[in-house]
């Protein structure tokens, strides 16, 4: 369990260097414009898939793979907050989205997730524990699910980086602000020193 947000657990990484995340996707369109941008930086991310948008979208799925993209999950329909279900509903949103990914790509996801909201419980947490799986909170948030502009997003996660000296940064490639401010923070991260 890693992210200052949620967890005292932190992730090991050094002064300035950054885990560049994104979730709820796929979605094309905006996702695309997200790779687009991570391509043409030669950087590397961690999408954390919600399967019901890889089962719509399983193309830019596969694309995020063949790029060498970390892919993660987010369960299979990201529901607000796995905290405000069942425990057996929440496991089995957990289960389905990690085999909807599997099935598509045709091997496991990283053994990574996410809770959608970041909404988690004890129990939860056990079970992905005694699968391997890392749950992955976040350092730094753009607050993009907000409707805030791109550049807000773009100073939001600038800002968090500085005060947490980089960490993991939380974003969504289903956002087009999101997609649009990218390659600007790209630039802004590396003139600043941030290692992705």
């Amino acid at each position: 369990e890693v992210g200052s947000k949620q967890y005292p657990g932190k992730l090991a990484l050094a002064d300035n260097e950054v885990v560049l995340t994104f979730g709820d996707g796929p979605l094309p369109g905006a996702t695309e414009r997200v790779l687009d941008a991570l391509r043409d930086a030669c950087t590397e991310a961690t999408f954390f898939i919600v399967g019901r948008m890889a089962t719509a979208y399983p193309d830019v799925l596969r694309r995020e793979d063949a790029e060498g993209h970390s892919l993660g999950t987010h369960t299979w329909s990201h529901p607000v907050s796995l905290s405000h279900l069942p425990y057996a509903s929440a496991a089995g949103q957990i289960d389905r989205g990690i085999a909807t990914v599997t099935a598509i790509l045709g091997h496991p996801p990283a053994p990574f997730f996410r809770f959608p909201g970041l909404g988690d419980t004890r129990a939860l947490r056990v079970k992905l524990a005694a699968a391997d799986i890392a749950v992955f909170s976040a350092d730094v948030v753009g607050s993009d699910w907000t409707g805030i502009s791109s550049d807000q997003i773009r100073r939001n996660v600038l800002r968090g980086l500085r005060e947490h000296h980089g960490g993991i940064v939380l974003l969504h490639d289903i956002k087009k602000a999101t997609a649009r401010m990218l390659p600007e923070l790209l630039k802004d991260m590396k003139a600043a020193g941030y290692r992705i």
